[in-house]
Protein backbone atom coordinates (compact mmCIF):
# COMPACT_ATOMS: atom_id res chain seq x y z
CA UNK A 1 0.00 0.00 0.00
CA UNK A 2 2.89 2.23 0.55
CA UNK A 3 3.99 2.20 -2.69
CA UNK A 4 0.25 3.28 -4.15
CA UNK A 5 0.59 6.15 -1.83
CA UNK A 6 4.04 7.01 -3.32
CA UNK A 7 2.87 6.83 -6.69
CA UNK A 8 -0.72 9.12 -6.02
CA UNK A 9 1.62 11.56 -4.48
CA UNK A 10 3.99 11.90 -7.70
CA UNK A 11 -0.06 11.82 -9.49
CA UNK A 12 -1.07 14.70 -7.38
CA UNK A 13 1.86 16.28 -8.27
CA UNK A 14 1.69 15.86 -12.34
CA UNK A 15 2.03 19.52 -13.19
CA UNK A 16 5.98 19.42 -11.26
CA UNK A 17 6.86 17.83 -14.88
CA UNK A 18 7.33 14.54 -16.27
CA UNK A 19 8.13 11.58 -13.85
CA UNK A 20 10.49 8.27 -14.12
CA UNK A 21 7.92 5.13 -12.69
CA UNK A 22 10.24 2.44 -14.05
CA UNK A 23 11.20 1.26 -10.61
CA UNK A 24 7.65 1.28 -9.43
CA UNK A 25 5.67 -2.63 -9.75
CA UNK A 26 3.45 -2.38 -12.89
CA UNK A 27 0.41 -3.54 -10.01
CA UNK A 28 1.47 -0.29 -8.34
CA UNK A 29 0.74 1.85 -10.84
CA UNK A 30 -2.58 0.01 -12.05
CA UNK A 31 -3.89 0.68 -8.57
CA UNK A 32 -3.36 4.11 -8.47
CA UNK A 33 -5.05 4.74 -11.62
CA UNK A 34 -7.74 2.73 -9.92
CA UNK A 35 -7.41 4.80 -6.85
CA UNK A 36 -7.66 7.65 -8.71
CA UNK A 37 -10.88 6.80 -10.83
CA UNK A 38 -12.64 5.65 -7.20
CA UNK A 39 -11.63 9.63 -5.61
CA UNK A 40 -13.37 11.59 -8.80
CA UNK A 41 -16.24 13.04 -7.49
CA UNK A 42 -18.38 11.23 -10.06
CA UNK A 43 -17.54 8.10 -12.47
CA UNK A 44 -16.52 8.76 -15.87
CA UNK A 45 -19.33 7.27 -17.43
CA UNK A 46 -21.69 9.81 -15.15
CA UNK A 47 -23.90 9.11 -12.64
CA UNK A 48 -26.95 9.72 -14.90
CA UNK A 49 -26.21 7.12 -17.22
CA UNK A 50 -25.97 4.43 -14.62
CA UNK A 51 -30.05 2.89 -14.95
CA UNK A 52 -29.45 3.53 -18.52
CA UNK A 53 -26.56 1.02 -19.05
CA UNK A 54 -27.52 -1.25 -16.67
CA UNK A 55 -31.06 -1.60 -18.31
CA UNK A 56 -28.89 -1.60 -21.77
CA UNK A 57 -27.12 -4.46 -20.75
CA UNK A 58 -29.92 -6.46 -19.56
CA UNK A 59 -31.93 -5.81 -22.21
CA UNK A 60 -29.03 -6.14 -24.64
CA UNK A 61 -30.68 -4.70 -27.97
CA UNK A 62 -29.45 -5.17 -31.63
CA UNK A 63 -28.82 -1.79 -31.92
CA UNK A 64 -26.68 -1.94 -28.02
CA UNK A 65 -23.59 -0.26 -30.15
CA UNK A 66 -25.19 2.51 -31.65
CA UNK A 67 -27.11 3.25 -27.79
CA UNK A 68 -23.29 2.92 -26.29
CA UNK A 69 -22.27 5.54 -29.14
CA UNK A 70 -25.02 7.78 -28.39
CA UNK A 71 -24.31 7.87 -24.69
CA UNK A 72 -20.97 9.03 -24.97
CA UNK A 73 -21.31 12.57 -26.05
CA UNK A 74 -23.66 13.12 -22.77
CA UNK A 75 -20.52 12.07 -20.80
CA UNK A 76 -19.25 15.84 -21.36
CA UNK A 77 -15.78 16.49 -20.22
CA UNK A 78 -14.98 12.60 -19.03
CA UNK A 79 -15.52 11.55 -22.97
CA UNK A 80 -11.10 12.43 -23.60
CA UNK A 81 -10.34 11.03 -20.39
CA UNK A 82 -12.79 8.35 -21.22
CA UNK A 83 -11.71 7.47 -24.86
CA UNK A 84 -8.10 7.64 -23.84
CA UNK A 85 -8.46 4.95 -21.12
CA UNK A 86 -10.47 2.75 -23.48
CA UNK A 87 -7.56 2.94 -26.25
CA UNK A 88 -5.43 2.47 -23.52
CA UNK A 89 -7.31 -0.78 -22.08
CA UNK A 90 -8.40 -1.93 -25.77
CA UNK A 91 -4.36 -2.04 -26.52
CA UNK A 92 -3.34 -3.64 -23.25
CA UNK A 93 -6.00 -6.93 -24.06
CA UNK A 94 -4.32 -6.99 -27.29
CA UNK A 95 -1.55 -9.05 -25.61
CA UNK A 96 -3.94 -10.94 -23.34
CA UNK A 97 -2.28 -14.51 -23.80
CA UNK A 98 0.89 -12.47 -22.30
CA UNK A 99 -0.17 -10.93 -19.66
CA UNK A 100 -3.31 -12.53 -19.05
CA UNK A 101 -5.19 -9.66 -19.39
CA UNK A 102 -8.26 -9.89 -21.50
CA UNK A 103 -11.08 -7.42 -21.98
CA UNK A 104 -13.45 -9.39 -19.79
CA UNK A 105 -10.48 -9.34 -16.99
CA UNK A 106 -9.76 -5.81 -17.23
CA UNK A 107 -13.35 -4.99 -16.98
CA UNK A 108 -13.16 -6.72 -14.02
CA UNK A 109 -11.00 -4.59 -12.47
CA UNK A 110 -12.16 -0.94 -13.98
CA UNK A 111 -15.55 -1.79 -14.19
CA UNK A 112 -16.39 -0.96 -10.77
CA UNK A 113 -14.71 2.44 -11.15
CA UNK A 114 -16.04 3.76 -14.67
CA UNK A 115 -19.54 3.45 -14.01
CA UNK A 116 -21.10 3.94 -10.54
CA UNK A 117 -24.54 4.64 -9.28
CA UNK A 118 -24.99 7.87 -7.25
CA UNK A 119 -25.39 5.81 -4.13
CA UNK A 120 -24.13 2.32 -3.66
CA UNK A 121 -26.74 0.23 -2.65
CA UNK A 122 -27.31 -3.85 -2.45
CA UNK A 123 -28.74 -3.69 -5.68
CA UNK A 124 -25.82 -1.84 -7.05
CA UNK A 125 -23.19 -4.59 -5.58
CA UNK A 126 -25.20 -7.15 -7.37
CA UNK A 127 -25.15 -5.33 -10.40
CA UNK A 128 -21.62 -5.80 -10.58
CA UNK A 129 -21.58 -8.50 -13.53
CA UNK A 130 -23.99 -5.91 -15.30
CA UNK A 131 -21.47 -2.90 -15.05
CA UNK A 132 -18.76 -4.93 -15.80
CA UNK A 133 -20.13 -6.55 -19.01
CA UNK A 134 -20.87 -2.53 -20.43
CA UNK A 135 -17.17 -1.39 -19.93
CA UNK A 136 -15.96 -4.94 -22.06
CA UNK A 137 -18.03 -3.62 -24.46
CA UNK A 138 -16.33 -0.27 -24.54
CA UNK A 139 -12.92 -1.81 -24.22
CA UNK A 140 -13.75 -4.20 -27.16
Amino acid sequence: RTEISALKELFDNYNEGERDLSRYNIHAICGVLKLWLRELPESLMTFDLYDTIVRLERDNPDDKLDQYAAMIPKIGCNRPTLDYLMRFLSKLCENSTVNKMSASNASIVFGPTLIRARVETIETTLNSPIVNSAVQVLIE
